[in-house]
């Protein structure tokens, strides 16, 4: 079954009773209501599945690249299923993705509390072939891996260190999304993932930004680490047997069909004095009822407590916190999500 998130473009959400049977396709910010029921992925409409093919077609046959793609798709006024014009990447998440063969298939990382992120080798993700209706046939499928395997194949670090270089003799100001716009050349996350960051990938080619971007490297670990630690939420919710969906409308959990929650990870920030600080916005959006405010350590590499704010008590757009700070904010402090999980424990009472 489906594990949460969003379809993707060209497919929907299809709630299933326990028997499989379908009770109707779910628009965006429906959540089931049963505990029962689950959530398959169908087809979509057939102009949007014609319009996946297509870019499946554009890749292999007519050699378009991602970039390419998207700017077919922009000039036509196609958006993405969030309503987004297209991007490199999100025409990357369409042509890599196994669900549009109708594989269901997780576990590709592993996050616990106070342990670092894992990105989990191939053999023990968890897999279910053919668990939907497939909308791209596997051979074109596995074309575009193949192309995709190749291109990234053919590149050594000297190599790619040489594109990064002459990128930054034609700009006078590198950055990751002119990478990624750029044909020819490795994304910006191939390389963060071959040479740790993208700040190393610069330093060899011989680029000193301007700016001190340390903290662009902390914020991008934290979105990094952001999805991981949802994850690691749910499981633990379901452990106890909670029903878990997602609010396709601001990506907020759904506990049990009854109450809403999200986690906002907070960096750990140093001041002039070697003291400690968090901060956290609540924002004018649509606030959750559970804010989980995820503070993270001195190194901003794992979580180091937790802050439990129920939307009642939450009186101010932005809050400032200390290591310690006064009992009735304290008061909200956890050292683990355990208690947050007990919350969402149905227990079955037996009719007389």
């Amino acid at each position: 079954y489906r594990q949460g998130g969003p379809a993707g473009f060209g497919l929907r959400r299809m709630l299933v009773d326990m028997q499989g049977k379908p009770k109707g396709t779910l628009k965006r910010n429906e959540q089931k209501s049963l505990q029962t029921d689950r959530v398959i992925l169908v087809p979509g409409p057939d102009e949007e599945i014609s319009i996946v093919r297509h870019m499946y077609q554009l890749f292999i046959k007519h050699s378009k690249s991602e970039r390419q793609i998207a700017e077919y798709l922009n000039e036509r006024g196609i958006k993405t299923d969030v309503g987004r014009p297209w991007t490199r990447s999100s025409v990357r998440q369409v042509l890599t993705n196994e669900k549009y063969i109708g594989n269901n298939v997780y576990n590709h990382r592993s996050f616990k509390l106070k342990k670092k992120r894992v990105v989990n080798p191939p053999d023990i993700w968890v897999r279910a072939d053919g668990a939907f209706e497939a909308i791209v046939d596997p051979a074109s499928f596995f074309t575009v891996q193949g192309i995709i395997q190749e291109r990234n194949r053919r590149w050594s670090d000297d190599e790619m260190v040489q594109m990064l270089a002459k990128l930054v003799e034609k700009h006078s100001d590198v950055s990751a999304h002119l990478i990624d716009q750029s044909d020819g050349m490795p994304s910006s996350a191939t390389y963060r993932s071959r040479f740790g960051t993208l700040i190393e990938a610069y330093r060899l080619a011989g680029y000193t930004p301007e700016r001190d971007f340390s903290y662009v490297q902390i914020n991008r670990r934290l979105r990094t680490l952001h999805p991981t630690l949802v994850d690691d939420t749910v499981q633990r919710l379901e452990s106890v047997g909670a029903s878990i969906g997602v609010d396709d409308g601001n990506s907020h959990l759904v506990v049990n069909g009854e109450y809403t929650a999200a986690l906002v990870l907070s960096r750990c920030l140093q001041t002039s004095g070697r003291s400690l600080r968090w901060a956290i916005r609540f924002g004018s959006r649509r606030l959750p009822d559970i804010t989980i405010m995820v503070r993270m350590n001195p190194a901003n590499d794992e979580p180091s407590d937790f802050y439990l704010f129920p939307l009642l008590d939450i009186h101010t757009p932005s809050l400032r916190l200390a290591e310690y700070n006064a009992a009735y904010v304290d008061a909200y402090r956890c050292d683990s999500l355990d208690g947050f999980a007990q919350l969402a424990l149905r227990t079955r009472i037996e009719a007389r």
